[in-house]
């Protein structure tokens, strides 16, 4: 069953989009229920520091985190939580003090790594954590990390692909057929910015996240046509599914590096505070 995640940082807004959907099942009568669809929420360090907007510390995130947790369980909702580690030096302090963190928690939190080998070699040594390579737009460097029995999720971001003239739908459905099977490992279609593009990530069986304002462009969307709720969205195929050829695209790699060197000037976390 295909399921997605919301991606943000503001527990209001969070509130919101939750409460937003639970009318969307409400009027449409959808059977399966919102509890059976929601993974949990994605977080990143450019959304916590417009939720801190100063430096803060792994108790200040615990307490967040904490309030994060108490609001899904208000909803009656049960996912998981994954925040990004801070920066993506290859220094083992830093994930093995995450992962320190992420243990002494008494709710479901797994970890956000960048997909460099180094911290694919490193995850095995965590077997207890729940791994996400997060921001991914090359194909080789995706079936690379779902080749790890340790990586829970690997991110591809269409949106930004797109904004990037990026071609993202090739190698979706190789990811697809041959690569999500392995270890149980699924991908994650980051970064939906529309409609339009949510359809065709679901389409490839991936599990999207989506953000705050492409759940209002898609609310937007979906208002204009009657028939049609977001959860209704999961059980169509939109296009006839096609095996996409694998083509080769260089830019795809630095938009990946453009995408941790953003993160991490915006990162405010001081895990050693």
């Amino acid at each position: 069953m295909q399921k997605f995640f919301i991606d943000s940082g503001e527990l209001t807004k969070i509130s919101e989009i939750i409460d937003k959907l639970q009318q969307d099942l409400d009027f449409y009568g959808d059977t399966w229920g919102m509890k059976k669809r929601f993974a949990g929420i994605t977080t990143n360090p450019k959304a916590l520091a417009a939720h801190f907007t100063e430096s803060f510390s792994l108790n200040d995130l615990h307490a967040y985190l904490t309030d994060l947790n108490s609001l899904l369980s208000r909803k009656r909702l049960d996912g998981i939580i994954y925040i990004q580690i801070p920066n993506d030096d290859k220094n083992p302090d830093n994930l093995r003090i995450m992962c320190d963190f992420v243990r002494s928690l008494d709710f479901k939190v797994g970890i956000k790594i960048p997909h460099y080998t180094y911290f694919l070699e490193e995850s095995e040594k965590y077997a207890d954590i729940s791994f996400n390579v997060t921001g991914v737009s090359d194909y080789n460097i995706a079936a690379k990390a779902l080749s790890h029995s340790s990586i829970d999720y690997v991110s591809i971001i269409p949106g930004r692909m797109e904004a990037a003239d990026i071609s993202y739908e090739s190698g979706l459905s190789i990811l697809r057929d041959n690569l999500c099977s392995l270890n149980n490992s699924k991908v994650i279609a980051g970064s939906m910015r529309t409609l339009s593009q949510l359809k065709t990530v679901l389409q490839y069986n991936c599990v999207p996240t989506i953000g705050a304002t492409a759940f209002d462009n898609i609310f937007k969307d979906l208002s204009s046509n009657e028939d049609s709720g977001f959860f209704q969205l999961f059980d169509r195929n939109w296009c006839v599914l096609r095996d996409d050829y694998d083509e080769e695209n260089s830019k795809g790699t630095e938009l990946s590096k453009s995408f941790f060197d953003e993160m991490n000037k915006v990162n405010l976390l001081n895990i050693y505070g």
